[in-house]
């Protein structure tokens, strides 16, 4: 769903893997008085919408037309890891499991590993395959090497999942949840990064790094 303001005059931008679905989760479960309280608002769109850039929502619907895109960031590291721990569970969830798609992926991944996976040639660097993800996937319309720079124009309001999510919060106007959705289980990221794939990752998402003021 897209999700809006209409006294403030935001939208919701939900970069993957950056918290966005805790987000979405919670205004679910808020009751009505609530959302009316903050004049919130709800779009309900198609799946593959839901990643998307704020110009493709302003081309889209008129009615975002001077409305302030936000948006959730993460540590890149940290993010790179989320996203290859979900490729995998995802393969193999209910929904997927035994598909032509999900078997090729996971059989990727899995002989791949991390490491490789990211590294030069590897499945998240592999432009035919981002490319043929996109359009085979109907429920994905982004690259998964794609820097979260990519959803951010000069207008948006952007916040630290680590360290701003109180201001988030306090931005929407919403309590804060600290439950957590969509998650996959793993160790401190810096666990499974070595030098030479740290610094991989340092150049991949370099403007990332840079403009939103991450670290190792």
């Amino acid at each position: 769903m897209l999700i809006f303001d209409k006294t403030k005059k935001w939208f919701f931008v939900h970069i993957p893997k950056n918290g966005g679905t805790s987000f979405v989760d919670k205004y679910k479960g808020i009751d009505n008085s609530l959302r009316d309280k903050h004049n919130l608002s709800r779009k309900e769109i198609k799946c593959n919408e839901t990643h998307n850039y704020p110009c493709y929502f302003y081309d889209k619907y008129p009615l975002l037309s001077g409305y302030t895109p936000v948006c959730l960031v993460r540590n890149p590291w940290s993010r790179c890891l989320s996203i290859y721990t979900y490729n995998l569970a995802n393969c193999v969830h209910k929904n997927n499991f035994g598909q032509e798609w999900s078997i090729s992926v996971h059989s990727r991944l899995i002989r791949e590993g991390f490491k490789k996976a990211w590294s030069k040639g590897g499945f998240f660097q592999d432009e035919d395959n981002m490319d043929n993800g996109i359009l085979h996937n109907p429920d994905r319309c982004w690259k998964e090497n794609d820097p979260q720079s990519s959803w951010i124009n000069e207008n948006t309001k952007y916040f630290k999942l680590e360290t701003e999510l109180d201001e988030f919060y306090d931005f929407v106007g919403l309590p804060k949840d600290q439950h957590i959705s969509n998650a996959t289980k793993h160790y401190d990221y810096r666990l499974y990064y070595d030098t030479e794939l740290k610094n991989e990752i340092a150049k991949l998402f370099k403007e990332d790094i840079e403009r939103f003021g991450y670290t190792f």
